[in-house]
């Protein structure tokens, strides 16, 4: 075992799903997280490493999706103190996606960003785009969504609107369809 690992303490025990068996029925799994003197987030299952992570922000939150935690990672730049700064861009499964923003030098997101729902996962990809004013979400923020990784992304809010839409059209239909058996 890594002698990082016995030095440092469990800081959460949490839960998480993944799929069982090649069937995508998900059950509650045991997620240990630990953090180390050398100021990283090691995530283990089973006494596996899943992944290790640099903390840069003690506001961070610790992630139970087992599928983020596994197939998602980041990449950027780091200044002299460990804070993230300039674009960072997030892979998924080793590929880069469109998630991603940029950091001021002090470590806080700014302008447009592009982020995980938290629930991701390969049958549930939705993202959130909007902005980031002093390190805090400012204005809308879309969600997004897509069926299949090569798939365009699509605003959700619009689905909603067709589907209400659509919704209404039947019912008109249907009126007007009443409407000429009286005739």
């Amino acid at each position: 075992m890594d002698q990082s690992l016995q030095r440092s303490q469990i800081i959460q025990l949490t839960q998480g799903y993944q799929s069982q068996s090649g069937i995508w029925q998900l059950r509650k799994i045991d997620i240990i997280v630990q953090h180390n003197k050398m100021n990283e987030l090691i995530y283990l299952q089973d006494g596996e490493i899943l992944k290790k992570e640099l903390l840069t922000d003690y506001s961070e939150e610790v992630n139970n999706n087992i599928e983020m935690i596994k197939y998602a990672f980041w990449n950027g730049q780091m200044n002299n103190q460990n804070h993230k700064f300039g674009r960072w861009n997030a892979f998924w499964k080793g590929k880069r996606t469109i998630i991603g923003g940029y950091y001021d030098q002090n470590n806080l997101k700014k302008g447009k960003w592009a982020e995980f729902f938290n629930k991701y996962w390969d049958r549930c990809q939705v993202i959130f785009i909007g902005e980031y004013y002093n390190g805090k979400k400012y204005g809308l923020w879309e969600t997004l969504y897509r069926y299949q990784s090569r798939e365009q992304y699509q605003i959700m809010q619009i689905m909603l609107i067709k589907i209400i839409n659509l919704k209404w059209l039947a019912q008109l239909r249907q009126k007007w369809i009443l409407i000429r058996k009286i005739i």
